[in-house]
């Protein structure tokens, strides 16, 4: 069970699902310290001249056939493909600038990656994650280009295949 995202094997083809999680009422979302979190499973082909993006997070980056913008303000992840090679990075912006980190993995098709981010105040975000049950990664902080509160009270899962002929496709079994 969960939600299947897939791009199709149509060139300039995405996916998204966009979840309004919170209703705040002029409260920001930093309040608390919450902390966001979902199961994912890659389920694309994984040849080697495709391209391909996708995000799991809050906030909602401008998805389209052609990829992904990760300026607008959010906080999550993003899994990014050349090459063949799927990697995963944690991903934040104010709205005009983007932090990433390093690669934080690599991924093929079947694996599992639970991800989960913690915001802490307004300062940084720490980053975890898991693939395919093993143990929990220590955490990647990021303390610059901080989304503001009201650009994260939705989350997004969403795929892109870049501009390629290449089915991007994602499952997510769980998020809260």
């Amino acid at each position: 069970a969960g939600a299947d995202i897939d791009s199709s094997v149509t060139t300039t083809n995405s996916s998204s699902i966009t979840w309004n999680i919170v209703y705040t009422n002029g409260v920001p979302l930093y309040s608390g310290s919450p902390i966001f979190s979902c199961s994912t499973v890659m389920r694309g082909s994984f040849n080697a001249s495709a391209a391909g993006s996708s995000y799991f997070g809050l906030g909602i980056p401008t998805v389209g056939g052609a990829g992904h913008t990760y300026t607008v303000a959010h906080a999550g992840f993003k899994f990014l493909k050349v090459a063949g090679v799927v990697s995963l990075y944690a991903t934040q912006a104010d709205g005009t600038t983007e932090t990433a980190s390093a690669a934080l993995t690599t991924m093929v098709d079947s694996d599992q990656a639970d991800l989960i981010l913690k915001i802490n105040g307004t300062t940084s975000i720490d980053y975890y994650w898991r693939k395919n049950d093993g143990a929990t990664s220590s955490a990647t902080n990021l303390t610059t280009n901080m989304p503001n509160s009201g650009a994260t009270y939705y989350a997004q899962f969403s795929v892109s295949n870049d501009s390629t002929a290449f089915q991007n496709r994602i499952l997510v079994f769980g998020a809260h």
